[in-house]
């Protein structure tokens, strides 16, 4: 009887986890509306909260520029989106260690542990003429991408692969949206 009941409490946290990561897919969408001309979904508007693949979720006009917007909702948290090349992204928790070397010196040294939690096949639309954006929200702390032989982090309105940038719905509205010349 116990282990129904825990599952039970389980299954809701989960499906409150999901109605949270629908109420911030919302909000945003609320945000982008009030913010620009014309928002035009390209498909299901809650798609991505379940199945993330890259593709454009929806394309926001403002004056006589449109931007195509691609949005990254996950229900991980403290977690590292990392991009291996266009085609996959790995979500990684990341545990830091730190651990006390000499007591009386008082040095420490830190330890990071990743562990892979969920892999994802991204598809970009390269040959589209539309600037393409992709938004993670919730925000990870940690974005990174691996050119060549080094891993890059990448920040608000840097470049991840081709015509797509990355960055947040706060950078996206005020330096993007907010920049763009209305008609004369």
């Amino acid at each position: 009887m116990i282990a129904i009941w825990i599952s039970a409490i389980l299954l809701a946290l989960v499906f409150l986890k999901i109605a949270f990561l629908i109420l911030k897919r919302i909000r945003l969408i609320h945000k982008l509306k009030k913010q620009s001309d014309e928002v035009q979904f390209l498909r299901n508007r809650f798609r991505s909260v379940f199945l993330f693949d890259g593709n454009p979720d929806l394309i926001v006009k403002k004056g006589d520029q449109s931007y195509s917007l691609s949005i990254i909702t996950t229900p991980f948290q403290r977690v590292r989106y990392h991009f291996y090349n266009p085609e996959r992204m790995d979500i990684y928790l990341v545990n830091k260690g730190y651990f006390l070397l000499h007591f009386k010196l008082g040095t420490m040294a830190s330890m990071e542990r990743t562990f892979k939690i969920k892999k994802y096949k991204i598809k970009f639309d390269f040959q589209s003429d539309l600037p393409h954006y992709m938004i993670p929200n919730p925000a990870p702390p940690l974005l990174t991408k691996v050119e060549g032989t080094k891993i890059s982090v990448l920040g608000n309105g840097d470049q991840l692969f081709g015509n797509t940038k990355i960055c947040g719905l706060k950078f996206f509205l005020e330096n993007v949206i907010s920049n763009t010349k209305e008609d004369a």
